[in-house]
C-alpha cells in the first residue's frame, strides 16, 4: 500500500514571491565629471608629457605666471587678447604631444570658459569691441617702439637746441669782457714825424 501524504506542499509552493521591477529604472553607468580647461591642460602637462613648469618655461619662452594661469583658469591676470591666448594652447598642445582630438578638445573647454568670462564683464554685448576692451583694461605696459624713438629724440633736440643757445651766451659774454690796454687802429697805422725832424744827407 502506497502512502502518500496529502499535507506535503509541491515544490513551486516553497520558492519565495517573486518581486516586481517593472518600475525600476535600468542602473546608469558611472561618468566622470568633465574636467575644465585649466584641469585639462594640468593633467596633460603632467600625466602626457610629463613636464614642470620650469621645463615648460624652457622650451616656450612662455613665463611661469602665463602658465599657472592658464591652468588656473585666471584669464583676468592674461593681459592678452584671446586670440593671442588660443595660439599659445596650440602651442602647448603640440610640446605636449596631443593629436587632433585632443587639441580641439582643450581649445572647446578654452572658448567655452573664455565665453563664461566674457560675459561676466559685459564683453559679449559687443563682440566686435573685445580685444580692445580687453587693451583697455589691461595695464598700459607695453608702449610702441616707435613712440619710444619720437619721444628721445624730441628730447634729444630740445637738449641741443638749449645746449647751442647757452653756449653762444657764454661766447658773446666771454668777448665783451676781454679788456684791452691798447687802440688797434693806432698800432696798425705808421706814425708821422715832422719835417724838420727828418734828418737831411749833406750833399
Amino acid at each position: 500500500m502506497d502512502f502518500q501524504p496529502n499535507n506535503l506542499a509541491s515544490p513551486q509552493e516553497n520558492l519565495p514571491p517573486q518581486q516586481d521591477f517593472s518600475g525600476v529604472s535600468p542602473a546608469v553607468p558611472l561618468t566622470m565629471p568633465e574636467k575644465n580647461f585649466g584641469e585639462l591642460l594640468r593633467m596633460y602637462r603632467l600625466d602626457y608629457a610629463e613636464l614642470s613648469l620650469s621645463e615648460v618655461h624652457e622650451r616656450t619662452k612662455l613665463s611661469i605666471g602665463t602658465l599657472q594661469n592658464l591652468e588656473n583658469g585666471d584669464f583676468a591676470r592674461i593681459d592678452r587678447s584671446p586670440h593671442y591666448i588660443e595660439e599659445n594652447i596650440k602651442v602647448l598642445c603640440t610640446l605636449y604631444e596631443l593629436d587632433a582630438e585632443e587639441t580641439s578638445k582643450v581649445l572647446q573647454a578654452f572658448d567655452a570658459e573664455w565665453q563664461n568670462y566674457a560675459n561676466a564683464r559685459g564683453y559679449a554685448s559687443q563682440p566686435d569691441n573685445l580685444a580692445k576692451a580687453i587693451e583697455d583694461a589691461a595695464p598700459k605696459s607695453h608702449q610702441s617702439i616707435s613712440a619710444i624713438l619720437i619721444s628721445i629724440l624730441s628730447i634729444f633736440l630740445v637738449a641741443l637746441i638749449i645746449g647751442g643757445y647757452f653756449y653762444r651766451t657764454y661766447q658773446q659774454s666771454r668777448l665783451k669782457g676781454i679788456d684791452t690796454d691798447f687802440d688797434l687802429p693806432s698800432v696798425i697805422e705808421p706814425q708821422r714825424l715832422p719835417l724838420d725832424v727828418i734828418p737831411v744827407p749833406n750833399s
